[in-house]
């Protein structure tokens, strides 16, 4: 949490990312990618975590799982839509994505798909450019 404050309160955050995973492996290596970024974080390890944790922070960018326990990742990306005022860009990460996957996530307003295990070079482009306002398409 100190270093949380400490970014925020310095002026380095790029923005603040949540990152919903069950896999406790993929959510530190998030975590450490995207805070050497200067970004704050919030974890959660399921659905009704991930969608508290909107309610209650200003998140800029959501990266979850599709596979979340509960409802799953898809079920976040709606909640997501429903619990804002502002549009928040979701990146869905997965191990099997079928154009079917792909098709009904972006349907639900996730902005992308992204296979696991991932490519960090291109999570981390994707994620700054969706905190610097940027567009993939």
């Amino acid at each position: 949490m100190v270093a949380l404050w400490r970014d925020q309160h310095e002026g380095r955050s790029r923005g603040s990312l949540l990152i919903a995973d069950p896999e406790e492996a993929p959510r530190r290596e998030l975590d450490d990618l995207f805070r050497r970024e200067g970004c704050r974080t919030h974890l959660a390890t399921d659905d009704a975590e991930a969608v508290q944790i909107v309610r209650h922070e200003r998140i800029d960018v959501v990266i979850v799982d599709l596979d979340l326990p509960r409802h799953g990742g898809l079920e976040v990306v709606r909640a997501l839509h429903q619990a804002t005022e502002h549009e928040v860009p979701c990146v869905l990460t997965a191990f099997e994505v079928s154009g079917r996957v792909q098709m009904e996530a972006l349907s639900e307003g996730a902005y992308a798909v992204v296979p696991k295990p991932f490519d960090e070079d291109l999570l981390k482009r994707l994620v700054l450019s969706l905190l610097a306002g940027g567009h993939l398409f």
